[in-house]
């Protein structure tokens, strides 16, 4: 009895367990949803070929959302472009057991008439993602690739550019501010507000500093690219050096610095020692900046240092000691700040008693670098980095050319450690296109202003070039820009 009550229990726990077991699910399979091209490569074998492998190279590619973005170097040949994209078999990996068509490895003809799409599918085979391939050229070294933004004739302003009268502008990240007239101390000044983006004009910038007091002449202008920006008259000795300041395109202007011009040392027979034909500034006006102008007929540099947005009462006089044939500054000369500090290296552009391009040293303050006949024919310059590339932006004249014309002009002086190299490649390319005066012009009016700014969003800079009697033209220099072939 006992060994079948046993049996009996084997029996039950038997069939517990068989009906336990049968009642059990078999796992759930979850199929992956990821449908991403994790990298892209191109198939480069064509560019092997070239000696120069820095071609090879500069070859890459980003995947930016559900883009394909192909950069190609600035500059590279059409037949180059088709060897290399005409039958190209890229590699890709993608989201893990996903798939893509095209297949990874399989030739495809890239063109930018007929778009091609990457498709990847993720295992569940519901979830998709479309990848555009795009094509783009990249600056090379760092440069910036160019592209005209705008230009406009200085006929087509409301108030036209007369001749020999339009000499300077401020740049502010938002405007150019324009002087129109009034360089001779007369009632015809104007500041015109023009939009960076695209020159058109919206209103002028108020003159009157306090009741009774309205600005009449402006020689000088420069922004510290933040916003402010500064103008000054021209002075010659004996009188006072005036500068004033604008905290934006809006605001009113305040005088910042009130100087009486003494302690000049001319060079050579004077022809009347003055200070306001160029003003330069670095820093923040609204904080702590520098602002650099010069004498005319002697080798005096004049900086101001302004604190808390204050400046200083006098300006510490720095002597430049001319490396090569040029004996004074003269009419047509461009001090440009390599800094923000005291101790910044100052460039110096001189297109006077002779033409060079030197440098001072911001903590000994004597020249340790120099290139004579490297200066432009108006000595006009500024500076700006950028992509780890620090330029030098100079305005180019064609002054004796039929008909007069302007532009702006870069030179890498990142590297430049001596006279040597700064004589060597002076000119970057591509070029900025030209705009050229609307009649003939007397070699006395082809002078003008030139600056630049970085773009708010960090992918590239503008150089804005102005001609007196020519007029404005904006060039964007960017990392890259989309690419047709």
């Amino acid at each position: 009895m006992k060994t079948n009550k046993i049996i009996s229990k084997l029996a039950l726990v038997l069939l517990v367990s068989i009906v336990t077991f049968s009642c059990k699910q078999d796992p759930e399979v979850v199929l992956k949803t990821d449908s991403a091209i994790t990298s892209f490569a191109l198939d480069l074998t064509s560019l092997n070929a070239y000696a120069d492998q820095t071609i090879k190279a500069a070859v890459t590619v980003e995947i930016v959302g559900e883009e394909i973005q192909i950069n190609l170097p600035f500059g590279l040949k059409a037949d180059t472009i088709t060897k290399l994209l005409g039958n190209n078999a890229a590699v890709l990996q993608v989201s893990e057991k996903a798939t893509v068509s095209p297949a990874s490895g399989t030739p495809v003809k890239f063109n930018v008439n007929t778009p091609v799409y990457y498709t990847v599918t993720a295992e569940d085979g519901i979830s998709k993602t479309a990848y555009k391939v795009r094509f783009f050229e990249t600056a090379q070294n760092g440069y910036g690739v160019v592209s005209e933004y705008w230009r406009k004739k200085g006929s087509a302003f409301t108030d036209k550019f007369t001749s020999n009268n339009e000499k300077t502008f401020a740049l502010t990240p938002t405007h150019i501010i324009q002087q129109i007239g009034g360089l001779y101390n007369n009632t015809t000044l104007k500041l015109v507000k023009l939009s960076i983006l695209d020159g058109s004009e919206t209103g002028y910038v108020k003159l009157i500093v306090a009741p009774g007091d309205t600005i009449k002449q402006i020689r000088g202008m420069a922004g510290d690219r933040k916003g402010a920006f500064v103008a000054c008259n021209i002075a010659l000795s004996g009188a006072d050096f005036k500068v004033w300041i604008w905290d934006n395109a809006d605001a009113t202007p305040r005088q910042l610095i009130k100087w009486n011009v003494s302690d000049i040392t001319p060079i050579g027979t004077p022809g009347a020692n003055h200070v306001g034909r160029r003003i330069s500034v670095v820093g923040d006006l609204k904080t702590d900046a520098y602002i650099y102008s010069y004498a005319c007929f002697s080798l005096d540099i004049l900086r101001w240092k302004v604190t808390n947005g204050v400046a200083a009462t006098n300006p510490e006089i720095i002597k430049y000691t001319p490396g090569g044939s040029m004996s004074r500054f003269e009419y047509w000369a461009s001090i440009v700040p390599l800094g923000a500090t005291a101790s910044s290296d100052i460039l110096v552009n001189a297109a006077c008693a002779g033409s060079e391009t030197g440098v001072i040293n911001g903590t000994t303050k004597a020249n340790y670098m120099f290139a004579g006949g490297v200066a432009t024919p108006k000595g006009i310059a500024q500076f700006i980095e950028y992509n780890s590339i620090k330029y030098y932006v100079v305005l180019n004249v064609e002054a004796y050319a039929t008909p007069h014309s302007v532009n702006a002009r870069l030179y890498n002086y990142t590297n430049t450690i001596n006279s040597t190299l700064m004589g060597d490649n002076w000119w970057l390319t591509p070029v900025p296109e030209k705009i050229e005066a609307d009649g003939a012009l007397a070699n006395g009016d082809a002078t003008g202003c030139v600056d630049a700014i970085l773009d708010a969003d960090g992918q590239g800079f503008k150089v804005v070039a102005m001609g007196t009697g020519c007029g404005i033209v904006v060039t964007k220099f960017s990392k890259k820009r989309e690419k047709t072939f």
